[in-house]
């Protein structure tokens, strides 16, 4: 949906209605109501689009036939593209609202416009972006990701440990951890005052479709 033009379709609206009231054609009390409902009228005809456009959803041969690396982040853009999930960006205020506001980007991150015409989160929580550095929680990105291909038909046969271990070996990881001596994909980071392992997944290997 092209959010401008909304804003400037309800700038509008409630000039329609001020204009009406004005000429006593609506009673006082119940101006708020008309407008609000021509408002929502209007929200409800410029999401229609969006409900219906083709879709990424229906089955896409292209991750089918992927390695697991790939097909989980796949998946994964699919599946926050199309609502299922959805990232919070630790740069964006309390809200983690995606500092990079361009609607493809949001989109892409699983944040949509809301009835208020404001950027929503969208499904699940699946990470923290921090600048180029998306740390994925590794077990919801994953469930996401899994239930996205189970909508469609098919599966994730990949394990998540393998999958992650494909994507290390990709060079899509930013940094990895040692704990006693032993080396872990995953590393320990501090979000929202809490220690939680993650990965450290480079943004552009979500944003970026091979």
């Amino acid at each position: 949906m092209n959010v401008e033009l909304a804003q400037e379709l309800t700038r509008k609206v409630s000039a329609l209605v001020r204009y009406v009231f004005e000429r006593g054609n609506i009673e006082n009390d119940k101006v708020k109501a008309f407008e609000n409902g021509c408002c929502q009228a209007l929200w409800d005809l410029l999401q229609e689009p969006v409900k219906q456009e083709p879709s990424e959803e229906q089955t896409d041969p292209q991750w089918l036939g992927q390695d697991g690396a790939d097909c989980f982040l796949s998946l994964l853009r699919s599946a926050l593209a199309t609502g299922r999930g959805h990232v919070f960006d630790l740069g964006g205020g309390p809200l983690g609202i995606p500092k990079a506001a361009g609607p493809s980007t949001a989109n892409a991150l699983g944040w949509k416009i809301g009835k208020r015409l404001c950027l929503a989160p969208q499904g699940q929580l699946v990470g923290w972006l921090d600048d180029s550095i998306l740390y994925l929680d590794g077990k919801a990105s994953y469930a996401v990701a899994c239930g996205y291909a189970i909508e469609h038909g098919a599966s994730l046969a990949t394990k998540k440990a393998t999958v992650f271990n494909r994507i290390h070996g990709k060079g899509l990881l930013a940094r990895t951890d040692k704990e006693n001596g032993k080396n872990r994909l995953s590393i320990k980071k501090r979000i929202h005052g809490n220690s939680m392992r993650v990965y450290a997944l480079r943004l552009n290997a979500l944003l970026t479709n091979p």
